[in-house]
C-alpha cells in the first residue's frame, strides 16, 4: 500500500471577501471548489502547514513546502476527492489545484499521489516515402 504524503490539519472557506475564514471539520469539494467558499482564482488552494499563518488557503497539509511544490502536474487523492495540482499559487504560498473528482474531505484525511504513467511518449513517425536505413542504390 502506498505511503501517504500528508494529512489535512485544517480546512477553511472564505465566504466573504476580506473577512475571516470559517474553519471546518469536513467539506464537500465540488468541481468549482469548496462548498461555501467564495470563487477565486482556482477551485482549491492548498498550503503546507509551515506556511499557513496569515494565508487564505483552503486546505492546510502536513507537508514540507518544497515537497508540495514538487507535486505540480500530479494528481492526488484526498478523502473522497481527486485533485490535480496545476501551479504554484502566484504571489502566495502553496499551490492551486483543479478538481478531477468531487468528494468530501475531512480533517485527518490522508493525501496520496496517484502513480505517474510510465508510458513513453511516442517517437515521431517517419513518413513512408523516407528511407530510414542505408540506401540500397549503388548507382554513381
Amino acid at each position: 500500500m502506498p505511503q501517504p504524503l500528508a494529512s489535512v490539519v485544517d480546512i477553511r472557506t472564505f465566504p466573504e471577501k476580506d473577512q475571516p475564514g470559517v474553519h471546518l471539520d469536513e467539506v464537500l469539494i465540488e468541481t468549482e471548489g469548496l462548498a461555501g467558499d467564495r470563487r477565486k482564482k482556482s477551485p482549491v488552494h492548498a498550503i503546507a502547514q509551515a506556511d499557513a499563518a496569515d494565508t487564505r488557503a483552503n486546505l492546510v497539509l502536513t507537508l514540507d513546502p518544497e515537497r508540495l511544490l514538487d507535486l505540480v502536474g500530479q494528481t492526488v487523492s484526498l478523502g473522497g476527492a481527486r485533485l490535480t495540482i496545476v501551479r504554484q499559487a502566484g504571489n502566495c504560498a502553496g499551490v492551486y489545484a483543479d478538481v478531477v473528482t468531487p468528494g468530501t474531505v475531512a480533517r485527518g484525511d490522508q493525501m496520496y499521489a496517484e502513480p505517474v504513467s510510465d508510458t513513453p511518449r511516442s517517437s515521431p513517425l517517419v513518413p513512408p516515402t523516407q528511407s530510414v536505413g542505408p540506401s540500397s542504390d549503388t548507382s554513381p
